[in-house]
């Protein structure tokens, strides 16, 4: 775990977890100590656990730099010798007792210490061994590269953004409640305990680890005291909320002071309110920059804590109301007066009930409240309230009854089977976009009669007019051009993906959703909605023209959107020149300082980039991210980084990534819905990946079910989570159920203008399952639809799988049609790279059907394609095709007959 240490250049090894320390000069203790396994009975050299140097072996782990002495932890890095791995490692001390009570501490320490080895969660740091260490005891632990929570907090004189607080501190939270429901409790949580990893997962540390206080300046608040303060019966109680008391209290002030619930600082055994409260202390510190109770002493503590005499918000403070209510119930002294669980205060922190409009009529309401102290401007902010009324004549011809009937008519024309259920859909949307943007069209008039601010209004009704334009282009390209199958399709994803009247609260959407009437801008405009819907084709020609007909100088705002949609629609399509044009558009938003496309561009290059650049796109894309606070790129940030962690292996930090994006979306509107079901897919198809079929399979249902609901039952959004769905079914040796999938994918399919891409991996995955049951003919059939979808898209890494497939499947009926299909897919296997046992494949089947086509004729080029595939074979593989080779250096017949 990464605390206040600094890397220096002989300790390489901090930024790497997997790296191992030099086997030269001064790490010749480290090689030592890795050759012997360690020594189990290691003591500190001279009985610090501060001062260890680097080599100092510990139990199987080897010292390379200290992390932390700080608040009496102390941590270091460390090498585990037994599994080639970089940890950290806490030392603890132990309270002075007699020998035997001194061993029976430390048993009962590392046994509640090991208890948390077993959670699992991404918000809570997995525990690898404990063991002792002379008198102490060590805990080895992954390595955290980040910081705590007490540095966090520290790193600036005002406390975060409330925002920010709750989205980290919900994290946490989730840490606890997990442990809460396997039965383990923290005892300590305190905002040392929470760590930042540099990747953005926020975890929690040190279950069971809870020390003594070290002094304790004053008397110890007594049971009869606490019996005293809360008013209630500790030993015999028929209430079990407030009978705390299941066996003695501890003789020890265990845990820190300012975060005990008062129940703890009598010395009573912590529970899941102690948490809980505990959680709800730290939490009040985070928002407001102090602790929630006064007091210099344990004992003064605990007497604010009894009393819950809780410091008042701090003047200027915009912690709202429900948020602090709901710290102040998981403090109070009463244990059933607190929260159920930790799940409850959870649910509690989610949001309140208007969450998505809070911070912009907090704003209105601070503004309203300091306008009438300084001279009752309330009063006129009442008496001109219809000025501030929206008309509801500026949305004619973006969303009006006359409109509404157009489009309607237009989806419906189509004649396709989920026209009806999308347009339902579909409406409602729009529906709910028209009605928030009358709502804080008003609320930009309020906030500007609240503090005279014209200029802020003009910026505000500009942005208003921007978002809505792209909102009013989709209504009326559609009318106007008679819906397509695909607009019709996509038209749930172009209403929901589109800016929100709700973004004109940020300062950096003000500059970037600029209006314009130039033709370039609505081309650019329409390029985005051509994205959205998923013809990335057409999209990236229509924004490449319009862009060059704009200046960066005159129209920023449009230059650089049209810039970010082309690199966006070139990625989508996996054009070589994506990269490219992403960093044009990165290049293009930096110099018109708008920091909103510079993220998206940023995240995207997180995806496409070449391999080694990506990790460098996504650090570009989190101070971004982190600049402008908007979630909804703070979740795709997590996607595209949970995407990169799984091409490089680290599905463990993959799966944490993919589930921080699913906690910045809470909210059930459409939009949610849609980019919970997107993550959720992912997170499918990584268990598929990983053949953990029964995870997948639940992850693919809710994705089923949550595109049902928003799509309707019959939408093309279905075939993705349903290909996946029938993948897990026939992993789990499941056919039939995923013969059912699949068929159910197709007849949607057939249905829908599905990207060829889309509809060749569904025949691609079928082909699959009917080889796997010996149904060659049928295979055969599906990887042939496969390969004429993709005919002509440039998509060769895919076809070279689809034809290998078919070639597999001819080999069992048709050997001359196998040659070909396999010719072709040893000519694409080359253009993309492959190596390793699909290289091998490839070549082997072509090395068959070549022989079982015409085995005289064809003898040298498949010999030719048999030494191919050997050089990449491996163990069984290299034996079987060695066997084959040898069969042609055995004379014929004939020739043994010869003199």
């Amino acid at each position: 775990m990464a605390d206040d240490h600094e890397p220096n250049e002989s300790d390489s090894s901090t930024d790497d977890p997997e790296s191992t320390p030099s086997k030269t000069g001064e790490d010749s203790g480290i090689v030592r100590a890795v050759l012997t396994g360690g020594d189990d009975e290691a003591t500190p050299p001279d009985g610090s656990l501060d001062a260890l140097v680097r080599g100092t072996t510990v139990g199987s782990y080897v010292i390379l730099s200290q992390l932390s002495n700080r608040d009496g932890d102390n941590v270091y890095a460390a090498f585990d010798a037994r599994l080639d791995r970089k940890v950290a490692l806490k030392l603890v001390e132990v309270p002075e007792h007699d020998d035997d009570e001194a061993e029976t501490i430390r048993d009962a320490m590392i046994a509640g210490i090991m208890r948390s080895g077993g959670l699992d969660h991404p918000a809570i740091v997995e525990v690898l061994d404990a063991g002792t260490m002379g008198e102490a005891i060590y805990v080895a632990m992954e390595f955290i590269d980040g910081i705590d929570l007490r540095q966090w907090m520290e790193a600036r004189d005002e406390p975060f953004p409330w925002p920010e607080v709750l989205r980290v501190f919900r994290e946490a939270g989730a840490g606890l409640a997990a442990a809460h429901a396997a039965g383990c409790i923290h005892g300590d949580f305190t905002p040392s305990r929470v760590f930042m990893e540099k990747s953005g997962r926020i975890c929690v540390v040190d279950f069971g680890l809870a020390t003594p206080v070290a002094e304790v300046s004053s008397p110890r608040l007594t049971v009869e005291g606490l019996k005293e303060g809360l008013g209630v019966s500790l030993t015999k109680s028929n209430d079990g909320e407030d009978s705390i008391i299941s066996r003695p209290p501890r003789a020890e002030l265990v845990g820190t002071p300012r975060y005990l619930a008062p129940e703890l600082h009598a010395g009573i055994e912590p529970d899941a309110k102690a948490d809980q409260f505990a959680f709800c202390a730290a939490m009040y510190e985070a928002l407001y920059g102090e602790v929630p109770f006064k007091g210099e002493t344990p004992e003064s503590i605990a007497a604010a804590a009894l009393a819950h005499t809780v410091r008042p918000a701090p003047e200027g403070s915009d912690v709202p109301l429900w948020l602090r209510e709901v710290l102040l119930k998981g403090m109070s002294p009463r244990r059933r007066d607190r929260y159920a669980s930790m799940e409850v205060v959870l649910r509690h922190l989610e949001h309140d009930q208007d969450g998505r409009r809070r911070r912009w009529l907090a704003g209105v309401g601070v503004l309203v409240g300091v306008a009438a102290a300084a001279g009752g401007i309330a009063y006129l902010v009442h008496t001109e309230a219809s000025r501030c009324e929206a008309d509801t004549a500026l949305l004619d011809g973006a969303w009006d009854p006359g409109t509404r009937a157009a489009l309607e008519e237009a989806f419906l024309a189509t004649g396709r089977a989920h026209a009806a259920d999308s347009w339902a859909e579909v409406q409602a949307s729009m529906d709910d976009w028209s009605s928030q943007w009358f709502e804080y069209y008003s609320l930009a008039c309020n906030v500007r009669q609240a503090d005279d601010d014209h200029d802020l209004l003009a910026r505000r009704n500009a942005c208003l007019d921007g978002v809505l334009q792209p909102f009013a282009a989709f209504a009326n390209t559609t009318i106007e051009g008679g819906a397509s199958a695909r607009e019709v399709e996509g038209a749930q994803r172009v209403v929901t993906g589109l800016w929100r009247p709700a973004d004109c609260r940020s300062n950096d959407m003000l500059d970037y959703a600029a209006p314009s009437e130039s033709a370039a801008k609505l081309e650019v405009d329409h390029a985005w909605l051509l994205l959205l819907a998923g013809d990335a084709e057409a999209a990236q020609l229509r924004a490449a023209e319009a862009t060059e007909r704009l200046s960066a100088s005159e129209e920023p705002s449009a230059f650089v959107r049209g810039k970010l949609v082309t690199g966006l629609a070139a990625a989508k399509r996996g054009a070589p020149e994506a990269p490219a044009l992403l960093h044009d558009a990165a290049s293009a938003a930096a110099a018109a300082s708008l920091r909103i496309p510079q993220a998206e561009a940023w995240i995207a290059l997180g995806r496409y980039d070449v391999e080694s650049a990506r990790a460098v796109a996504l650090e570009h894309a989190s101070t971004l991210v982190d600049a402008v606070k908007i979630d909804r790129l703070r979740a795709q940030l997590f996607e595209a980084r949970a995407a990169h962690q799984h091409n490089r292996g680290q599905d463990r930090d993959a799966l944490a990534s993919y589930h921080r994006a699913l906690a910045l979306l809470q909210d059930s509107g459409t939009r949610t819905t849609i980019l919970r079901a997107d993550i959720l897919l992912d997170l499918g198809e990584l268990a598929n990946s990983r053949q953990e079929w029964n995870t997948a399979s639940q992850y693919l249902g809710e994705v089923i079910a949550l595109r049902e609901s928003t799509f309707g039952p019959a939408h093309p959004e279905l075939v993705s989570a349903l290909q996946g769905l029938g993948v897990a079914q026939a992993g789990a040796q499941e056919q039939r159920e995923a013969a059912r999938s699949f068929d159910r994918a197709l007849e949607i399919a057939k249905q829908s203008s599905l990207a060829p891409r889309a509809l060749a991996s569904l025949h691609a995955a079928m082909g699959e399952l009917e080889a796997a049951q010996d149904h060659h003919r049928a295979a055969a059939t599906h990887y042939a639809e496969a390969v004429a979808a993709l005919e002509g898209t440039r998509s060769d890494a895919l076809l070279a799988d689809v034809l290998l497939g078919l070639g597999l499947a001819r080999l069992e009926g048709n050997a001359a049609q196998a040659t070909t299909a396999l010719e072709r897919a040893t000519v694409l296997a080359g253009r993309v790279g492959w190596s390793g046992k699909k290289r091998t494949s490839v070549y082997e089947a072509l090395g068959r059907s070549l022989l079982d086509d015409d085995p005289t004729a064809n003898a040298e080029a498949a010999a030719e394609a048999f030494h191919e595939a050997l050089e990449t074979a491996t163990g069984a593989d290299a034996e079987r095709i060695e066997e084959r080779l040898a069969a042609f250096d055995e004379p014929t017949a004939v020739e043994a007959d010869a003199p």
